[in-house]
């Protein structure tokens, strides 16, 4: 009698895997392992793309705007900063301010927000390895300089050392007023991330002065540790000790709800795609299996008129389908890795031909792979695959040993 292991061992022969097989069966095996691979590959450089862009985007906007949190309502800044950076999580707290300004040239004219902040902020790591220079560097000149991003200098078309006038509008005596200056343009940088950097443009905090008032906002930023931006909520807490009744802290995700939910959203169209893709890769496991039926038609009659249970042989062919889904896997998963692995020089050279699509994505992508979401597309895959031999699983019971054995 055929047990689990005869079962598995036929399936093996029937893939031919320690055996030859004929050119015509392996064939049809080949097609059925080739359409799970070519499913299975879109779908882990469309993780890989996800996961990158969502971190890289992320880390530059708290990096570079929005911080891990701002804290509202504190008084005295020096004595904030020490005392936030003793919490267990914060690794760094700068004094901000910001104020929408328009920025204006001898061509042009743009809105964006100017922030200010200290020299220490401007030589962090989390600034300069978020940038680029293009021309200029991130000190400032004893004149009032500003840095703006490669989008902001375009749409001004203004190059290092030319100036350009800041007005601000301001709060002052109940009345508003605008308040206007002439600045140096020291740096012009990009991020690599064109949607980011239409809001980046920064100048020394001492001689923000010139542009924005104590009722202009202003507030501490907080950059967390390594590690600890999955932990933010007791972040927080901690922060909300350091300040009175008037203060106020908000996180990243809660200043950037709409870019955190797109980033969600993404992720959940992106598992749909990935079970319908399966699903339409598995039609094609399920026809490949009832063709290795067809083929084993004399076999099968034999094993049935012997006693052979159907247990026994629906297990063979579930085995079969199971094979072909987990070979399926393992190749479209080792070149979606070794594809994604290439993807960012790959993404530099569209750019460079001129796709201006890309202009809304993040070039510069980190190399992220979230191994746990790599195997859930691999399990999900075999998984399906042997679903898919349900149909050709009953064709296997209801055949009859007297019809076979006259074939």
């Amino acid at each position: 009698m055929i047990g689990s292991g005869g079962s598995l061992f036929w399936s093996l022969r029937i893939l031919g895997i320690g055996a030859t097989g004929k050119r015509t069966r392996k064939k049809h095996i080949m097609s059925a392992v080739t359409v799970v691979a070519l499913s299975v590959i879109p779908l882990i450089i469309a993780m890989f793309l996800v996961n990158g862009m969502t971190i890289g985007i992320t880390r530059k906007y708290i990096n570079l705007s929005s911080f891990h949190a701002q804290v509202y309502g504190v008084t005295d800044p020096a004595a904030f900063a020490a005392e936030a950076e003793k919490l267990e999580g914060a690794a760094e707290a700068f004094e901000i301010r910001e104020a929408y300004s328009l920025l204006y040239s001898q061509n042009g004219s743009y809105t964006t927000v100017v922030k200010a902040a200290e020299a220490a902020y401007y030589d962090s790591p989390a600034f300069q390895d978020e940038l680029s220079f293009i021309a200029g560097s991130s000190s400032f000149s004893s004149r009032a300089s500003i840095m703006i991003s490669e989008t902001i200098a375009n749409e001004l078309e203004v190059t290092i050392d030319d100036t350009i006038a800041v007005v601000t509008v301001t709060q002052q005596m109940g009345e508003t007023r605008l308040k206007p200056a002439i600045f140096l343009v020291t740096g012009i940088f990009a991020s690599g991330y064109k949607q980011l950097d239409a809001q980046l443009a920064y100048v020394d905090i001492d001689q923000s002065q010139r542009i924005m008032k104590d009722d202009n906002r202003w507030y501490m930023g907080i950059l967390a540790e390594p590690g600890y931006e999955n932990d933010l909520p007791q972040l927080r807490r901690s922060l909300m000790g350091l300040v009175d009744e008037q203060g106020r802290v908000v996180s990243w995700d809660q200043l950037n709800r709409s870019l955190y939910s797109n980033f969600r959203s993404s992720k959940t169209i992106l598992y749909v795609i990935m079970i319908l893709i399966i699903l339409v890769a598995s039609i094609n496991i399920s026809s490949t299996c009832i063709i290795i039926i067809q083929e084993k038609y004399l076999e099968i009659g034999m094993l049935k008129s012997v006693g052979v249970d159907n247990r026994i042989l629906q297990r063979t062919f579930l085995y079969t389908s199971l094979l072909i889904g987990t070979i399926g896997a393992v190749i479209g998963i080792s070149l979606g890795v070794l594809i994604s692995l290439q993807l960012q020089p790959l993404l530099v050279l569209l750019q460079d031909l001129g796709v201006s699509a890309l202009d809304f994505y993040l070039i510069d992508i980190p190399v992220i792979f979230h191994w746990d979401e790599i195997a859930l597309v691999g399990i999900m895959t075999i998984a399906i695959s042997g679903l898919s031999s349900i149909l050709p699983l009953r064709r296997v019971k209801s055949m009859l040993p007297i019809h076979l054995l006259q074939e």
